[in-house]
């Protein structure tokens, strides 16, 4: 939504490119995503809020989950590429998480991935989520730590290289306040400071080639 220091840059950057590269994100990010919202138990009749909706296909998915009887809000900060979710099931709304004010116990399931990481109080944009949920609803978070890039090969003569890259980067990044990228970590403390309870935390590494969607 915003990065720490500036307001987000997705919105000033060309259609095409931005598409393609939210494409891109969802391509990688959406097979874990449909697992762990399997493991929770989402269901015919849920009322899902999805936070950072970005091009719309994880909102189209939860629709069919949860027919008949369901229903999806895809919100976003920068809802461009949600012009062609034609679903009945699901609604289209301009939101940021930031300040605009969500329905209070409205939704069985509220969800966010990586977004968190570029807002000031991502403490705070939970609470609203939090707020949103029916007694006894999911808050479903998925964000990166993104200090832990290890080269996949460590005989390489440049693996060392490019984790300390990796390292350096990520953490100028963070003490920049241009993003949290230790964020991923510190999730279940905040879960459980929300007053959350059975707060349950799954860490997962991807394997990525020069060239894929990741």
């Amino acid at each position: 939504m915003a990065h720490k220091s500036g307001e987000y840059r997705g919105a000033l950057r060309p259609t095409g490119p931005e598409r393609e590269r939210l494409l891109l994100l969802a391509e990688g990010l959406d097979p874990g995503t449909r697992r762990w919202l399997h493991e929770l138990g989402i269901a015919p009749g849920w009322a899902c809020l999805e936070v950072g909706a970005a091009a719309g296909s994880m909102a189209r998915w939860m629709a069919e989950q949860t027919a008949p009887g369901g229903r999806v809000v895809a919100a976003d900060i920068d809802t461009r590429f949600l012009d062609d979710v034609d679903h009945p099931a699901v609604e289209v709304r301009r939101l940021d998480i930031r300040a605009d004010a969500l329905e209070r116990d409205a939704f069985d399931l509220a969800y966010c991935r990586p977004i968190l990481l570029h807002l000031e109080d991502h403490e705070a944009a939970l609470a609203r989520m939090r707020d949103a949920l029916v007694p006894g609803g999911v808050l479903f978070a998925q964000e990166p730590d993104l200090c832990l890039y290890e080269a996949a090969d460590p005989d390489h003569p440049d693996a060392e290289l490019f984790a300390r890259f990796h390292r350096a980067l990520y953490g100028a990044l963070r003490e920049d306040r241009r993003m949290d990228s230790y964020l991923g970590r510190t999730l279940p403390r905040c879960f459980a400071r929300l007053g959350l309870e059975d707060v349950q935390c799954s860490a997962t590494a991807s394997y990525q080639r020069g060239g894929d969607a990741g």
